[in-house]
């Protein structure tokens, strides 16, 4: 296991908001699990659950940079009818 050092000033509201609906979400017994991994971009952070869960889809964060706030964005696979 590789280890990565993430050091930071504050506490990133992404990764407590994304921690905090993996523990709240995951029932007694349930597992939370956050993982990093070293990419050409810098280091990916996985938070992993086995709660609830969302349907099945996609989810990504776009940003003007510092000060410019932020654009979270998710696509869901339609529903058949």
């Amino acid at each position: 296991m590789t280890k990565i050092l993430i050091v930071d000033d504050e506490p990133s509201i992404t990764n407590t908001n994304l921690v905090g609906n993996a523990l709240q979400y995951t029932p007694p017994g349930g597992q939370v699990r956050v993982s990093a991994e070293r990419t050409a971009e810098g280091v990916t952070v996985h938070v992993t659950d086995t709660g609830i869960g969302i349907p099945a889809g996609l989810i990504w964060v776009e940003s003007g940079g510092e000060g410019q706030g932020n654009c979270f964005s998710f696509t869901l696979k339609e529903a058949k009818r």
